[in-house]
C-alpha cells in the first residue's frame, strides 16, 4: 500500500513538471517518432492521464490500509506457503530424478541437446526479420522509460522489450543478442512441456511431447525470433502445472506465482487472455466436478482472488503505457476492433487451414497422420489416459471459441502458438496410447519408447535443416547491406522492392549493423544520381514496379545487373534516365 501512495505521488509529480524540458528530452529519443508530434496538447493529455492514474493509486492504497489486516495474513500465508510449495517441487524432482529409469533420463537430454543445437543453427543462420527490426528500433533499443511507454503498435511486447533492452545493453545489437530471450524462453520449453505432460498424462507421453517440442518447425522459428510469443507460450505451460498442483494442495504460494506469472504474461502480449482463460477454464471445471465441500469453496474462493491479483497487477504494470499512450491503444486499436460477421466468417476458417499447415511444417506426412490420430484418440480415451477428469482441449473450447467470437477478429497464425504444445501432448498421449495396446511389458516399453521419441525428434529435426527455407529473400537483406557498404556513393538512393515497405526495417538494421548511411535508403529520388534495385524477378516485373514509382528506363542507358543472391536481384541505374510524373518518390 506504501508502494502505491509513492507510485501515486510520484506520478502527480511528473504531472506538473514543465513542458519544455521534457520535450527536449523525449524528442532526443524519438518517443513519437517525429519531434513535431510531442505537442503542449499532448503533454496536456499524458499529465491528466497522470493525475487520474495517481487518484486511482491512492484509492487502491486507502482500500489496502483499510483492509491491512487480511492483506497482512493473505500475504504472510502466502509467503510461508511459497517455502514449503518450493521445498517441496525440489524434494519431487529428486526424487523422480533418483528412481527414474536412466534410459528414460537419457533420451531426455539427447532430445533437449538436439533442440538446443537447432535452435541455435537457426540462431545463426536466420535473418533478422522486418518485425524484429521495427520492433528493436522503435522500442527495445529506447530507453525503459521510451520503450515502456509508447504503444504506437501492438509489436511492442512490452515484457519481451524490457528483456531485449536489457540483453542489448549487455552484449550490444546483434541478432543473437536481440533473440537471446525469446531463445531461451524457446528453449525451456522443453522441458516445461515434459513437466506438464507428465503431470497430466505419463512419462511416455511426456518424452514423445518433448521430443516433438524440440523439433517442431513452428516453435523453433519462434524461438529463434525475437517477439514475445514463446514468453506467452512458457508462461501459459507454468501456470497450468500450477493449476494442477493448486488443485490437489490449495497452496497460496502457488496461487501468488500463478498470478504473478500471469500478469507477465498479460503484460507481454495481451492475447494471453487466450491462454489466462483457458487455465482459469479448466481449473474452475476441476474444482466443480471433482472437489465437494469446504475445499471447494475454499478453492473457488481462493481463484476469485487470485484472478483478481493478477489483474490488478496487470492494471499496475500497464500504467506507464495508459498514462502515455492511452488505455485505447491496448484495448481499441486497429488489430482488436471487432469486424464485421462476414469479414469474420469469410476468414476465419482459412485461418484455420493455414494454422495446420504451420503446425505441420516439415513434418512427414505419416507423422502428421500418426499425431492427428494420437489427437483423437487422447480425447475419447481421456479417462483412460489422465488422472484429471477435465480434459484440457475442452477448457480451451469453451474459454477461446465464445472469446473469439465475441472479438470478431481473426486472428494471426501466431495467437495460436500457445496450444501448439497442447496439441503436441495430446497427440504423444494418444501415440503412447497405441504402442502400449499389445500391453509390453514396462522393461520392454522403457526401452522401445525412449528409443522411438530419439529417433523421432532426431528425423524431424533433419527435416528442419532444409536450406531452401532459410536461403530465401530475407536472408540477403544482410548480405545485400554488406555488399553495399563499399558499392554505394553518394548521390546513391536504394529502392526495395523485395519488403512490404521502401526502405524495409530488416534492410534499415543492416544498414545500421554495417555503418552504411541511411541516406541511401530515403534520399529523394529526384536527386539522386544513380538507383540500386532491390527485386525478385520471380514475382516482380522490373519494369512494371519503376513505372509505378514513376521511373521511366531509357533505352541507351538500361538497368544493369550487378548482383543476384538466390531469387533476389540488384540492379543498377543511371539517374540519366527521365522521370515521368508518376507519385512521389520520397521514402
Amino acid at each position: 500500500m506504501v508502494l502505491l501512495a509513492a507510485s501515486g505521488a510520484v506520478l502527480a509529480g511528473v504531472s506538473y513538471l514543465p513542458f519544455e524540458p521534457l520535450k527536449q528530452k523525449i524528442d532526443s529519443y524519438a518517443l513519437y517518432g517525429r519531434a513535431d508530434q510531442f505537442t503542449p496538447e499532448v503533454f496536456k493529455q499524458i499529465a491528466f492521464n497522470l493525475r487520474i492514474i495517481a487518484i486511482v493509486l491512492f484509492i487502491a492504497s486507502g482500500l489496502l490500509y483499510a483492509g491491512r489486516r487480511k492483506v497482512s495474513r493473505y500475504v504472510s500465508d502466502a509467503s510461508d506457503s511459497m517455502v514449503s510449495f518450493l521445498k517441496e517441487i525440489v524434494l519431487h524432482f529428486r526424487e523422480a530424478a533418483s528412481s527414474e529409469d536412466k534410459t528414460h533420463i537419457i533420451a531426455f537430454f539427447i532430445i533437449l541437446t538436439g533442440g538446443v543445437a537447432v535452435r541455435l543453427f537457426f540462431l545463426s543462420v536466420k535473418p533478422m526479420t522486418p518485425d524484429e527490426a521495427a520492433t528493436f528500433y522503435a522500442y527495445a533499443s529506447k530507453p525503459l522509460f521510451v520503450g515502456l511507454t509508447n504503444y504506437s503498435a501492438p509489436n511492442n511486447h512490452l515484457f519481451h522489450t524490457f528483456l531485449v533492452h536489457i540483453s542489448y545493453m549487455l552484449f550490444g545489437n546483434q541478432p543473437w543478442a536481440i533473440r537471446l530471450p525469446a531463445f531461451l524462453a524457446g528453449i525451456l520449453l522443453i522441458p516445461a512441456s515434459y513437466v506438464v505432460m507428465r503431470i497430466f498424462y505419463n512419462k511416455h507421453a511426456a518424452l514423445l511431447t518433448a521430443a516433438v517440442v524440440a523439433s517442431s518447425r513452428g516453435l523453433i522459428g519462434y524461438s529463434t525470433t525475437a517477439r514475445g510469443y514463446t514468453l506467452v507460450c512458457l508462461i501459459f505451460l507454468s501456470i497450468l502445472a500450477l493449476a494442477a498442483y493448486i488443485k490437489q494442495s490449495g497452496n497460496r504460494g502457488a496461487w501468488l506465482l500463478f498470478a504473478v506469472l500471469s500478469a507477465i504474461g498479460f503484460y507481454t502480449i495481451p492475447i494471453m487472455l487466450y491462454p489466462f482463460g483457458t487455465v482459469v477454464t479448466w481449473l474452475l471445471l476441476s474444482i466443480v466436478y471433482e472437489k465437494r465441500g469446504r475445499g471447494r469453496k475454499l478453492l473457488l474462493k481462493d481463484l476469485f482472488i487470485y484472478v483478481t491479483a493478477a489483474s490488478v497487477i496487470t492494471l499496475i504494470l500497464y500504467t506507464p503505457v495508459f498514462a502515455v499512450s492511452g488505455i485505447e491503444s491496448i484495448i481499441a486499436n486497429r488489430w482488436v476492433t471487432p469486424r464485421s460477421w462476414s469479414y469474420f466468417t469469410a476468414g476465419f476458417p482459412s485461418s484455420l487451414v493455414s494454422l495446420w499447415d504451420y503446425w505441420n511444417t516439415d513434418i512427414p506426412s505419416v507423422v502428421t497422420i500418426l499425431m492427428s490420430a494420437g489427437f483423437f484418440i487422447s480425447l475419447v480415451f481421456h479417462k483412460r489416459l489422465s488422472v484429471h477428469r477435465v480434459p484440457i482441449a475442452l477448457a480451451v473450447a469453451i474459454w477461446c471459441i465464445p472469446v473469439v467470437a465475441a472479438q470478431r477478429v481473426v486472428p494471426y497464425i501466431r495467437v495460436w502458438l500457445f496450444l501448439l504444445p497442447v496439441y503436441i501432448g495430446l497427440a504423444s498421449a494418444g501415440m503412447s496410447f497405441l504402442l502400449n495396446l499389445p500391453k509390453l511389458k514396462k522393461s520392454t516399453l522403457a526401452v522401445i519408447l525412449p528409443l522411438l521419441a530419439v529417433s523421432l525428434s532426431g528425423w524431424l529435426m533433419w527435416n528442419d535443416l532444409n536450406p531452401g527455407d532459410y536461403s530465401g529473400k530475407t536472408i540477403n537483406k544482410e548480405r545485400i547491406a554488406s555488399f553495399l557498404k563499399d558499392y554505394l556513393r553518394p548521390g546513391d538512393r536504394v529502392v526495395d522492392f523485395v519488403g512490404n515497405e521502401d526502405p524495409d526495417p530488416s534492410m534499415i538494421y543492416y544498414f545500421k549493423l554495417y555503418g552504411v548511411p541511411l541516406e541511401h535508403l530515403i534520399a529523394d529520388l529526384d536527386s539522386s544520381r544513380r538507383i540500386i534495385v532491390i527485386i525478385n524477378e520471380k514475382k516482380d516485373s522490373l519494369k512494371k514496379r519503376l513505372n509505378e514509382r514513376g521511373i521511366v528506363l531509357a533505352k541507351d542507358t538500361p538497368p544493369r545487373l550487378i548482383r543476384r543472391y538466390n531469387v533476389v536481384s540488384l540492379y543498377e541505374i543511371d539517374m540519366l534516365n527521365k522521370r515521368s510524373s508518376g507519385p512521389p518518390g520520397g521514402p
